[in-house]
């Protein structure tokens, strides 16, 4: 089963490895909002711990060359829009049906330049909006949608 973490019982995160080879990072379920978004190397004032460095990854797609802009209650993220390769991290003691990778190729998201202040203390390395209503305008894909 992928690894979950609850953060004073009001936010669950979920790890998943983005692009090939995997890089690992904690992501904040939103139920909300309807993109997935990780923050990159180049974001040096968002919250978290960990960065998605599109260096490292061989299936790393630049998307257009313009910035897309989110707005939350609480601020404002800014970023490429990229398409990248998106599994659900399995944990190492796993074993059965269930702890089948799941993957999706070619997965549209943003990877995270910069952040208003207000969500710079995000605990987390990006955020997974299930929202199944379309709210932006650019066409995000939601990872349920399409892992299943």
């Amino acid at each position: 089963m992928a690894h979950s973490q609850n953060y004073l019982g009001m936010e669950i995160f979920i790890e998943f490895d983005i692009g090939t080879p995997g890089q690992t990072l904690r992501i904040l379920i939103d139920s909300g909002s309807d993109w997935f978004w990780v923050t990159t190397e180049r974001c040096r004032m968002c919250g978290g711990i960990k960065r998605y460095d599109h260096k490292k990854s061989t299936t790393y797609k630049k998307i257009g060359t313009e910035d897309v802009v989110l707005q939350y209650g609480s601020g404002g993220a800014w970023g490429d829009h990229i398409q990248e390769t998106v599994c659900l991290s399995l944990s190492r003691a796993c074993s059965g049906f269930f702890c089948e990778p799941v993957c999706v190729t070619d997965m549209n998201i943003l990877g995270i330049n910069g952040q208003g202040t207000g969500l710079q203390a995000l605990v987390s390395d990006g955020l997974m909006g299930l929202s199944p209503v379309k709210i932006g305008d650019d066409r995000p894909d939601l990872f349920i949608d399409l892992a299943y």
